[in-house]
């Protein structure tokens, strides 16, 4: 019998809302950067883990990871982002639909070659 690990499946079929809760749990506590949090963001989904964040910040202004937020990233960057991709409700989808983009953008450069 196959059992899933669920922290596999998580990171597999929701990886918007897994990198995003690691780079939250970093920026609430205010702990040093490194190789794990940068992973984070070195993805093609990372504009959607920047946009789920801010709008997390948005919504409770209050907490530690929201005033934490811009020491961790840059606000104008985020900001462009997340007005770029509004109307964007479910970012998992929004992180597809960039993958799917880039992609398309790279066979495009080797077949220009």
């Amino acid at each position: 019998m196959v059992t899933w690990n669920y922290t596999m499946h998580y990171e597999m079929f929701r990886p918007v809302k897994a990198h995003a809760d690691k780079a939250a749990s970093y920026i609430s506590a205010g702990r040093e950067t490194n190789r794990s949090f940068d992973s984070c963001f070195e993805w093609w989904g990372a504009d959607a883990v920047a946009i789920t964040l801010y709008r997390r910040a948005q919504k409770r202004p209050d907490t530690k990871m929201a005033k934490n937020l811009f020491k961790y990233l840059c606000r104008e960057s985020v900001e462009l982002v997340a007005k770029k991709y509004e109307h964007w409700e479910d970012l998992e989808e929004l992180a597809n639909y960039m993958k799917e983009g880039s992609f398309l953008r790279c066979r495009k450069e080797v077949s220009d070659d």
